[in-house]
């Protein structure tokens, strides 16, 4: 009877070997390197998405704790609580501004631009009135920031006539910029509201 056995030559053997590591190179690439890339580049991902997120928590814990040094700030100066009325009440805000100026001469509203971050929306105007004198101009000043629509004045000028030697005698000019403030909540948008930048 024949022994069916073959011994394998060194050239035989040698390729045995070679083939051996070639599959433990493949499945070391396919059940150990693949899978750790992945997890990695998963890993990379989810750390992009969670600083972005804490970025976005940053600036919103900023905004609450400017608006809570604001209400702070109102408290002390006994101004009374306004709110922000849902977009767009622009309509209301010009009625507003014809009433508290109606007493004044030579007014003017110019609303400037409309920005939108997240669900808060700024408003600004400048306003150019005369009035018989320096506290007429602040009691109309003191009504904007007073107001039960939360407005907040920024650069404000007060000038005088040429002949009037002083600031508290005699009538005057002012010149100021304000914003009005809204909130997208209960909101409707149109065609007039800007693009989010807090999206950008």
């Amino acid at each position: 009877m024949k022994s069916m056995t073959k011994e394998f030559s060194g050239r035989d053997r040698f390729l045995l070997v070679i083939l051996g590591v070639v599959i433990l190179a493949l499945l070391y690439y396919l059940w150990v390197d693949v899978p750790v890339r992945n997890g990695a580049k998963e890993a990379k991902s989810n750390i992009e998405a969670l600083e972005t997120q804490k970025t976005a928590l940053e600036a919103q814990l900023v905004k609450i704790n400017s608006w809570r040094t604001e209400a702070e700030q109102n408290e002390r100066l006994g101004r009374p609580d306004s709110f922000m009325p849902s977009y767009n009440a622009s309509k209301e805000e010009l009625d507003f501004l014809n009433t508290t100026l109606a007493d004044t001469r030579d007014y003017y509203i110019g609303f400037t631009q409309i920005t939108r971050e997240g669900d808060q929306i700024r408003r600004s105007f400048a306003l150019d009135f005369s009035a018989v004198d320096y506290n007429a101009a602040v009691e109309v000043l003191s009504a904007l920031e007073n107001s039960h629509i939360r407005c907040l004045i920024g650069d404000l000028s007060v000038y005088t006539a040429d002949d009037v030697d002083s600031l508290m005698s005699g009538p005057v000019t002012v010149n100021a910029t304000a914003t009005f403030y809204e909130t997208m909540h209960d909101g409707v948008e149109d065609k007039e509201l800007p693009a989010d930048t807090a999206a950008e």
